[in-house]
């Protein structure tokens, strides 16, 4: 699940495509939730005893991105800023929809936890905080899917009608 949230946080930190076009409230970016959840995520598992490891850099790319640039650089085939921007906001879309899924499905595992509570106090504490966690990060990700949803009904008729 860490992963996903930083597909979101990866692409979307270096971006400035999306400057102006209603980006949301002052402060916020698609990828700021995103980024606070990984570290959420990992704080969450280190206290639960699993070694999700480090949050990871949010400068790296993906190997398919890296290709995809490097061939349109090499045939000189790049898609207009507008097209790019309706990619990019389909990707972030479709990953906070991931998102959301793991985020129930979390909080369906931590209610199961919290069931159990009577038969083991530690296991009642761990479904505790995976709830928690869910509780508050879930409804972060349903405002980024929202966000994103809005933003692509208001461009893409725009773009996809001036090619």
């Amino acid at each position: 699940m860490d992963t996903s949230e930083d597909r979101i946080a990866q692409p979307w930190g270096s971006r400035t495509r999306t400057g102006g076009a209603g980006s949301g409230p002052p402060g916020w970016t698609p990828t700021w939730r995103s980024r606070e959840h990984v570290q959420r995520l990992a704080d969450t598992g280190h206290l639960c005893g699993l070694g999700l490891g480090e949050a990871p850099d949010a400068t790296e790319t993906g190997v398919l991105a890296t290709r995809r640039r490097k061939a349109a650089e090499a045939t000189g085939h790049r898609p207009g800023p507008g097209l790019l921007l309706l990619r990019d906001l389909r990707e972030l879309h479709l990953g906070a929809t991931e998102n959301s899924l793991y985020w129930e499905m979390l909080a369906q595992a931590a209610q199961a936890a919290q069931a159990a509570q009577a038969a083991q106090a530690a296991q009642a504490t761990k479904g505790e905080r995976l709830m928690a966690l869910a509780s508050s990060c879930h409804p972060q990700t349903l405002r980024q899917m929202r966000w994103s949803n809005t933003m692509i009904k208001e461009i893409s008729a725009q773009i996809l009608t001036s090619l």
